[in-house]
């Protein structure tokens, strides 16, 4: 059986603003800016803050970011309606939203995520990097090409310009994994597609299947190349 990998594209009209894989983190809370920042910039986003009282959307119409994360108290400025006011304050309807909440949240209100604080520095670095990665996810359909490629999963092979290169089964879980978000994955992520554990083999072991995978596809004009913004891996063809 072939699978062929063409992702939903759908190019954003040409009104709507381009937006940088960038943080906006809108708080007066000094520890919760600290700790959503560590989170934030360990993802390779940049990160710029205004406070709660400042204006969010001045501040997300001069640079528009792929993730905004507000403390519970714009809820009291902004209301449940938050999310749909950035999206058409920017005309973006794919920016990432987070709530850090102190209390309880009033029903009704539109976010990708919510961080309950107190919480575990590590519970709130997950919920950081699940709600990124989503946001990966969907911008790679937006806005990348569909790859060129073809698979025979059951011989574990790799068409490429008309020509059908095998692969290991590492390799070949690692290459799926970059074909399915041409923009590209987080190294986390990568480790724990093609191990299925994060810890289980670590970074050195990445950096060796992807060294061996990129000599196998150069001979085809195949690249895969570091996605700094993401601290990942990315195909490039």
């Amino acid at each position: 059986m072939i699978d062929l990998y063409t992702p939903a594209s759908a190019p954003a009209p040409s009104h709507r603003p381009r937006f940088d894989w960038h943080c906006i983190i809108a708080s007066d809370d000094a520890e919760t800016i600290a700790e959503v920042s560590y989170h934030v910039l360990r993802l390779g986003l940049t990160v710029s803050t205004t406070s709660a009282s400042g204006d969010l959307y001045a501040a997300i119409q001069r640079r528009v970011p792929r993730l905004v994360v507000v403390s519970d108290t714009l809820l009291g400025v902004h209301g449940s309606a938050l999310r749909r006011d950035v999206r058409e304050a920017t005309g973006r309807w794919d920016i990432a939203l987070i709530v850090v909440v102190h209390r309880d949240v009033p029903a009704g209100v539109d976010a990708d995520a919510m961080i309950r604080l107190p919480q575990s520095s590590g519970a709130i670095g997950a919920v950081v990097r699940r709600v990124v990665e989503r946001a990966a996810r969907s911008a790679a359909a937006a806005d990348a090409p569909s790859p060129p490629f073809a698979v025979r999963r059951e011989a574990r092979e790799l068409r490429v310009r008309d020509q059908w290169v095998r692969l290991s089964e590492i390799e070949f879980r690692l290459v799926e994994a970059l074909m399915r978000t041409p923009r590209g994955l987080p190294d986390a992520t990568l480790e724990r597609d093609v191990w299925g554990d994060p810890q289980r083999r670590g970074f050195r072991a990445l950096i060796t299947v992807t060294a061996r995978l990129r000599k196998k596809l150069a001979p085809y004009g195949v690249a895969i190349d570091r996605a700094p913004e993401l601290t990942g891996y990315r195909l490039r063809w």
